[in-house]
């Protein structure tokens, strides 16, 4: 064995050969000049509740593992105290104001985002989307779900004006749903403003747009009685892109009663999405060949 020499100790610096040995953490270092390791860019979802409804629709969704960052308007959960919208144009540009400082709040420009939209927010969704398809506002990648409602061209029967129990019973029964807290008069009092003003809005006749420059999944419950299965046409002329259509279980609140295949329809949309974006190499320093020699 050769000898280190006097106040050299034997391993690293020498032992059967003569020249230093850095072993193999430098050999991987430089490797990796030519292997970088790549990642995706960060994708977020962005969810419109249906009519009255605040971002707490989503939890379920959020708990099978999907997490949707939910949007309240005007008078309704966190925004209880403020006056709801009662025209279509003032929901989409509070809506448009919101996703675009989800977007801002990414923390690269790169990512892309996916507007989820159920039953009056899906009318929401695909004017956002259009908004900001139109003026090219968005630079990250998009991609639109839809579900719980027909074409946002199709005409909606005025219900707003209907006194409060009217009211109620017609939107359970068009629906095959009712809100539990209907039933305690003082949440009613609380939630009904939010509802009539969102269902004023969805009478409205929509602004006439584009077939949007996104991809655009159409989810229905395969028990809706809002939504059947010629509804989906109308969704077809919506987008330059091929509209597809998937059943799930469930009436027109299956993402309520069925969060699981709701969410699983979304994991799939993020990753097709994410496909669609350009990798980044991921900076990491334990790759750089000169740690080897710190």
């Amino acid at each position: 064995m050769a000898d280190c020499g006097p106040g050299l100790p034997r391993g690293r610096w020498c032992g059967s050969s003569s020249r230093p040995v850095f072993g193999s953490r430098r050999r991987r270092g430089l490797k990796s000049l030519t292997s970088a390791p790549e990642e995706r860019p960060p994708i977020t979802i962005v969810g419109f509740p249906p009519a009255g409804v605040g971002a707490s629709f989503f939890v379920p969704v959020n708990r099978s593992g999907v997490p949707v960052r939910g949007h309240d308007l005007p008078g309704r959960e966190s925004r209880i105290s403020e006056l709801a919208c009662s025209h279509l144009a003032c929901a989409i540009e509070d809506a448009l104001r919101f996703v675009e400082e989800v977007a801002l709040q990414q923390s690269r420009s790169d990512g892309g985002l996916v507007l989820v939209g159920h039953s009056f927010g899906a009318v929401i969704a695909w004017q956002v989307a259009a908004e900001l398809t139109e003026t090219a506002s968005l630079h990250q990648q998009l991609a639109v779900v839809v579900s719980g409602a027909p074409s946002p061209a199709r005409h909606r029967v005025p219900l707003a004006h209907l006194p409060d129990a009217a009211l109620v019973s017609t939107v359970a029964r068009l629906t095959g749903y009712s809100h539990p807290a209907y039933d305690d008069p003082h949440l009613r009092s609380m939630l009904l403003p939010a509802l009539r003003a969102d269902l004023a809005c969805l009478a409205m006749p929509p602004r006439p747009r584009r077939p949007l420059d996104a991809s655009i999944r159409l989810i229905r419950g395969s028990e809706d009685p809002v939504v059947g299965p010629h509804d989906a046409q109308g969704w077809l002329t919506t987008s330059r892109h091929p509209v597809r259509e998937v059943i799930v279980p469930g009436g027109h609140m299956h993402p309520v009663s069925h969060p699981s295949p709701y969410a699983a329809v979304l994991s799939e949309v993020v990753d097709e999405l994410r496909q669609t974006l350009p990798p980044v190499v991921i900076a990491d320093r334990r790759e750089d060949p000169m740690n080897a020699l710190r």
